[in-house]
């Protein structure tokens, strides 16, 4: 309340007490400022306090609410997991996979999140719904208790740069295994540049790592063909092609076509 007072006397106001007439408190003190002529403030405190235990009170049960409805509580898990707030609310359900290609990949990310396939590689133009297919796989998998994660792939390569010659904080092995340890995960936004040797050789690990745990790995890149190979090379292509499939999706905007709908 002195901060508020110091805050109010440098706008040049002035504060006074008063008594006041609550209709459900009765007589109680008060404080007011008066600003150019105008008064501010002055109601009644204890109504100010019953209001605020009153809110306080209806933002818990509307959290506790969402924390028991399953859809909320799956929205959340995802938002945990790294995928952003738009996307949390993807699903197979509210995703039209308008041709074959998308209804194959789909039906093969449903396979994936469910512990049958190993590997889906997405690539192709944009808004076409790789990262909806992707999240609707990670809820998929988070539905039935599988853990999961999403990330970038400049992100990850970050994250593991970050640890270099660092004296506090988390180590390279500790940030390698957070982006291994998931039984799902999904990397989103592959360059459509070659990368370095040293990050290649990042993704070449957690690929092999991921594989011989038999955890899930998705891929999306926005590349050509030609590009997306050149970005991944040849150890990640042999080992995608043994445990899992690629699929191109050169369709028009799905985003856009939702919205005209």
């Amino acid at each position: 309340m002195t901060k508020l007072f110091t805050a109010i006397a440098d706008m040049g106001c002035r504060t006074e007490q008063v008594e006041i007439d609550c209709p459900i408190h009765g007589k109680v003190k008060t404080f007011r400022a008066i600003c150019d002529g105008e008064v501010i403030g002055g109601g009644c405190p204890k109504c100010s306090i019953e209001r605020n235990i009153k809110e306080d009170e209806e933002r818990r049960k509307t959290i506790e609410q969402q924390e028991g409805d399953p859809g909320q509580r799956l929205t959340h898990q995802l938002i945990k997991a790294g995928v952003n707030d738009d996307d949390a609310i993807n699903r197979f359900e509210n995703f039209e996979a308008y041709t074959l290609t998308l209804a194959d990949t789909v039906a093969f990310a449903k396979e994936l999140a469910l512990g049958y396939k190993r590997y889906l590689v997405m690539f192709g133009t944009t808004g076409v719904g790789k990262t909806h297919i992707a999240v609707s796989a990670l809820a998929l998998a988070s539905s039935r208790g599988r853990t999961i994660l999403y990330t970038k792939e400049l992100r990850l390569l970050r994250e593991i740069h970050s640890t270099y010659n660092r004296k506090q904080g988390p180590t390279e092995k500790e940030v390698f295994a957070y982006f291994s340890s998931p039984e799902v995960l999904v990397i989103d936004e592959l360059a459509d540049e070659p990368i370095s040797k040293h990050d290649l050789s990042i993704l070449e690990d957690l690929i092999d790592d991921r594989n011989t745990s038999r955890k899930a790995t998705i891929l999306i890149s926005n590349a050509t063909i030609d590009k997306y190979k050149a970005h991944v090379g040849d150890k990640i292509l042999s080992r995608i092609a043994a445990k899992g499939d690629t699929f191109q999706i050169v369709e028009n905007d799905w985003r856009r076509r939702h919205q005209w709908k």
